[in-house]
């Protein structure tokens, strides 16, 4: 796909939302630390199952972040210190036992392992053309922006993508007419 076409699909995103999609754009307050980073039972009991406290904060981050922003991130260690003092602080360790993460090949075996446990798959095939048509569904008889349908698509579906690229892909297909890398919850 070359840089046009991926210009027209993501037009109804600006500049800045084009740049910001995947990482933090304002620190996180009280209840969006308790809704997407808080670590129930299970959550916990997966996290301390990795080998040592660096793994076991990577694996918690990054299962919070893919909860609050809809994909994983490049780079783990550049979530926010108050996010990561709230979960390191679940799991006992300091916040800077993550310093090191975004080197060790276990955060890839950690997004996998998170995808597993939480029902994200990647978005291909059957799984890919049950977005599309969900969102063909809320394009043809709602009135939501594209903007909203985009949204809906990473955060109301659980979609875990990539790049930003990828749920434009399927909205405009839903919606319009391509396809995608993207992983979506289904559970």
């Amino acid at each position: 796909m070359n840089h046009g076409e991926v210009q027209g699909q993501v037009a109804f995103l600006t500049d800045e939302q084009r740049r910001s999609y995947g990482t933090f754009t304002v620190v996180s307050d009280d209840g969006q630390l308790a809704g997407y980073f808080l670590l129930d039972r299970d959550a916990r009991r997966r996290a301390i199952a990795c080998h040592g406290a660096r793994s076991q904060l990577g694996y918690a981050v990054q299962l919070g972040t893919v909860r609050f922003l809809g994909t994983f991130m490049d780079k783990p260690e550049d979530t926010p210190t108050e996010v990561v003092a709230y979960v390191a602080d679940q799991l006992g360790h300091p916040a800077s036992v993550l310093a090191g993460y975004d080197a060790e090949r276990t955060r890839w075996d950690h997004q996998n392992a998170i995808k597993d446990a939480y029902g994200y798959q990647d978005l291909k095939g059957d799984t890919w053309w049950k977005l599309a048509r969900w969102l063909w569904d809320r394009c043809w008889s709602g009135n939501e922006r594209p903007i909203a349908l985009f949204d809906l698509a990473t955060l109301h579906r659980n979609c875990s993508a990539p790049t930003v690229s990828s749920p434009c892909e399927a909205l405009t297909t839903g919606c319009l007419p391509a396809s995608s890398n993207t992983a979506m919850r289904t559970r």
